[in-house]
Order: structure tokens, then C-alpha cells, then sequence
């Protein structure tokens, strides 16, 4: 072999070896933009409802959750309630990035603005504690003392519901309750 052949296959074994060093390096920083691009659409702020589970009727009751929140709520309403909608976001957004915490409850929403929910909203005095059945289609609702039956006030909206195994343990009406509420959940 000549000395220029040799000095052809050095080359040659140096390109090669370069061009893997730089792919390397290629694919490791291609690598690390497709995981920063996906970490941060992932721990992007939630700004709207769209991630809530929506229940009705006696769904309210029937969550595989031992305990959890129902947000009774009109979604649609057009009043100004932007502090209290960035709060739900916040609670929202906590709740996403620490579920697997104790005493972290999952909130579900129910649309006051729908027909199945609209009948718990009532003139009168609200049955909330305690309550086990959605009013829609239970056979007691014509019964005034019926205490197992939900009933809200429609001018107490909106209320927060802790349901544990299926009954209403707990309750918070209006903005400034809810929000202290949440606040104390997550501050555990």
C-alpha cells in the first residue's frame, strides 16, 4: 500500500468518526428541545373549566372518589366573576400537580345552566347537608320534608359540595367561602 492510500483511510476513519460524534450531539440537543417544549406545555396555567368533569343529577353522588368537591356553578354566566374563576384555576392547577397528596380533594363541576341541575336551584331554603339524592326524577321531591333530596337556594350560588361516600358532608356558598376553603386544602 502506498503512503497516500493509507493516508486516505485515515482520513476516511476520521470522518466517520466525527460525523458520529456530531450526530451525537445533533440528536441529544434535538432531544432536549422536544423535552423542554413538552414540560412546558404540560405545566402550562389552566385558564378556563375545559379540563373539569361536568356531572349531572345524581352523578353528583356516584363518584369512584371517597371524597371529593362539586362546584355548583352557572359556567356560562356572563357576571364579572374573574377573581373568583382564577381562583378555581389555581385550586384547579394545584390539584393537577399534587393529586397523589393526602387530603387533596378532585373537583368535579355542576352546571347550574342545565336542565337536569337547574331544579335544585330553588326559592326557598336549601336542604344541602346530608343530602343523598339529586332531585331529578326521585319520586320523594313532591315531599316538602324530603331531607335526602338537594336543594339550593338559587341566590346562594356559587356552592361548593364535599361529598363522602355519596352524601354531602360539607358545604361552602359564595365566592369569599369557597375560596377561603380551598386555600385551607391546599395549605395542608
Amino acid at each position: 500500500m502506498s503512503a497516500k492510500t493509507l493516508k486516505n483511510n485515515k482520513k476516511t476513519k476520521i470522518s466517520k468518526k466525527s460525523y458520529i460524534f456530531w450526530g451525537s450531539i445533533a440528536a441529544a440537543v434535538i432531544l432536549l428541545i422536544v423535552s423542554l417544549i413538552i414540560f412546558a406545555l404540560n405545566n402550562r396555567g389552566i385558564v378556563n373549566y375545559e379540563n373539569v368533569e361536568f356531572l349531572d343529577g345524581q352523578e353528583i353522588y356516584e363518584q369512584e372518589e371517597d371524597k371529593y368537591l362539586v362546584l355548583f356553578y352557572n359556567f356560562n354566566y356572563e357576571k364579572d366573576m374573574e377573581t373568583f374563576d382564577n381562583t378555581m384555576y389555581t385550586y384547579l392547577e394545584y390539584y393537577r400537580n399534587n393529586s397523589s397528596k393526602d387530603g387533596v380533594l378532585k373537583m368535579y363541576g355542576a352546571d347550574c345552566d342545565t336542565e337536569t341541575n337547574r331544579v335544585v336551584l330553588i326559592d326557598g331554603d336549601s336542604n344541602i347537608q346530608g343530602t343523598t339524592k339529586h332531585p331529578f326524577g326521585a319520586p320523594s321531591w313532591t315531599n316538602p320534608d324530603a331531607t335526602s333530596i338537594l336543594k339550593i337556594n338559587e341566590t346562594s350560588v356559587p356552592v361548593l359540595l364535599v361529598v363522602t361516600d355519596g352524601t354531602v358532608t360539607d358545604y361552602k356558598t359564595g365566592e369569599t367561602a369557597i375560596s377561603v376553603y380551598l386555600q385551607t386544602i391546599k395549605n395542608k
